[in-house]
């Protein structure tokens, strides 16, 4: 599950109106950006309460970027750190000497670790702000699941089968829903 929406964000700078929490509201139109792109600026993220983190995934933003198209020496380079208490700090993913092109990085935890706070730490950008489109936190928060979706209804026209309309009675304790074909 997506541990992070909309939780409190707290950030070592911010430029503008690029907000901490765009960072964690799952929308695609907005980031957060930080003042500079040097190397110490950061993001974190509070989950609210001890959960099992799995994955965090990372999008960056553009934020004054000045490169067009493909270029081959662009890189970023973070650290990860997970923490119970927001005082004592562990390296959750060390990135610091990366030196691939990701933009929409994916980081899989290989032991997965119970943590309440999530802080990315910039090294160094490719380009433009250190700017943050998504900082999402996967996992398992121990709270009760949703309930199985009702009423699921798929129609399809007889034009074109590959467009469909799709409707269920929606569940209060969930966000989002993953519709999976069978």
């Amino acid at each position: 599950m997506l541990l992070n929406y909309n939780k409190p964000v707290a950030v070592s700078s911010t430029l503008g109106d690029y907000t901490a929490n765009n960072a964690v509201d799952e929308s695609i139109k907005t980031y957060w950006s930080a003042v500079t792109a040097n190397p110490g600026e950061w993001i974190q993220t509070d989950l609210g309460h001890l959960s099992t983190v799995y994955a965090v995934q990372i999008n960056y933003a553009d934020q004054d970027a000045t490169i067009l198209g493909k270029a081959n020496n662009i890189y970023h380079q973070y650290r990860l750190l997970y923490s119970t208490d927001n005082k004592n700090w562990k390296i959750l993913k060390d990135k610091s000497t990366n030196n691939t092109d990701v933009p929409h990085d994916y980081v899989e935890i290989q032991k997965p670790v119970q943590a309440r706070y999530i802080k990315m730490i910039n090294v160094h950008m490719a380009n433009g702000k250190f700017a943050i489109s998504g900082l999402r936190v996967f996992g398992n928060g121990g709270g009760a699941l949703p309930d199985t979706v009702k009423h699921f209804i798929i129609l399809r026209t007889a034009y074109d089968k590959r467009s469909a309309w799709i409707k269920w009675q929606s569940v209060d304790n969930a966000y989002a829903y993953n519709i999976i074909p069978e």
